[in-house]
């Protein structure tokens, strides 16, 4: 090959890489915005939780159990939404899934808002890549459930709210939403900034709002116990049941596809933390140890990438999505590397020990 052909083809893979640069960096904001968020819902699709009728048996009384199967007595941990259809009477199948899928679109919404008003332009382009490549984007539109609702109301608590004592209220309905996930995924993010104190590192989260929202699910958590009790609503203890009903397969999973555990815990994030060292950053003890800590979920779970997503997302608002200095750190050419190789990458969501693709054929897939 001549030197003249190198120099061609070398200057052709420049000029594609100039293409995706420019769309990334130069194009009208509102254009940038609507076209990621179009490729991500054309990639991943809009489906809804194969059980989301449970959801709305709930939402017809939520003051009783009504839901046959034992092992389905956790859904009615997820109380919130149910209740606020049975009480603005929207509580139909159809009704619930448009509300259901209203505020997954919200959460959506906040994160992508509050980025490019608390970024400088160039770095909420980067941002909003990143925030595409990580699962919890995609998998609030894959499986519409109750993770919209609770996502909305930690992005609010993450990139909005301020005040300690809103903190708390949204820690409450937390707590009447989805109390699990709630509270493993901020004691991370706890834990991440108790390890970063007295180090270099800054994450620009106070110590005080994880530990608030977690006082609030807690509480919100132990006011829905009560009431459950006076309204004479029995049933196994939910989750922690359905884990030892099912360890077995659990155990299998793990043991038969640790390569699919792996990814189920960051996905198509595991590029980010691949390329720390082009981006001036090293993995320090505030990022592993929690993320070690949230991987333990993945062996519990069995919609593992579901639950992951839900899980981390703190953790990766505070050292990823909200962090200027390590946004910088990623030029022109590596975000548009990122951006093609989440364009290609086809959408990979972990369950029952198999991978599923996007949410137009999952119902062919069980």
């Amino acid at each position: 090959m001549s030197g003249t052909e190198i120099e061609s083809k070398t200057s052709t893979a420049d000029d594609r890489s100039n293409i995706i640069e420019r769309l990334i960096f130069d194009s009208p904001r509102a254009l940038f915005i609507f076209g990621s968020l179009s490729l991500l819902i054309f990639k991943v699709g809009v489906s809804p939780l194969p059980a989301f009728y449970k959801i709305t048996i709930v939402a017809s009384n939520p003051f009783r159990n009504q839901l046959s199967e034992p092992l389905d007595f956790y859904l009615m941990w997820n109380w919130l939404t149910p209740y606020l259809g049975w009480l603005t009477k929207l509580n139909s199948n159809q009704e619930m899934l448009i509300i259901h899928i209203l505020l997954s679109f919200a959460f959506i919404a906040v994160v992508v808002v509050a980025l490019f008003i608390r970024l400088p332009d160039a770095q909420a382009r980067v941002a909003m890549i990143i925030f595409m490549i990580l699962p919890i984007s995609g998998s609030t539109l894959y499986w519409i459930s109750y993770d919209g609702p609770a996502l909305l109301l930690m992005a609010l608590a993450i990139f909005v709210i301020k005040n300690n004592v809103a903190l708390v209220v949204v820690g409450v309905l937390l707590g009447l939403q989805d109390f699990e996930p709630t509270v493993v995924g901020f004691s991370a993010l706890l834990l991440a900034l108790i390890l970063a104190r007295g180090t270099n590192q800054r994450l620009h989260i106070k110590i005080s709002q994880p530990l608030l929202i977690i006082v609030g699910a807690v509480a919100g958590r132990l006011f829905l116990t009560v009431l459950f009790h006076r309204w004479g609503i029995t049933g196994n203890s939910g989750r922690l049941s359905w884990i030892v009903a099912n360890k077995a397969d659990l155990i299998s999973q793990l043991v038969h596809g640790p390569y699919l555990f792996v990814w189920s815990i960051l996905g198509l994030g595991w590029i980010l933390v691949a390329t720390y060292r082009l981006t001036n950053f090293a993995l320090t003890r505030a990022f592993i140890v929690p993320l070690l800590f949230l991987s333990l979920m993945a062996i519990i779970t069995v919609d593992k990438t579901r639950v992951m997503a839900l899980v981390t997302f703190p953790l990766l608002c505070a050292f990823w999505l909200k962090d200027a200095e390590f946004l910088s750190g990623i030029n022109k050419k590596l975000a548009g590397a990122f951006a093609l190789i989440w364009l290609f990458v086809p959408w990979i969501w972990i369950i029952k020990g198999g991978c599923y693709p996007s949410a137009f054929n999952i119902f062919n897939s069980f």
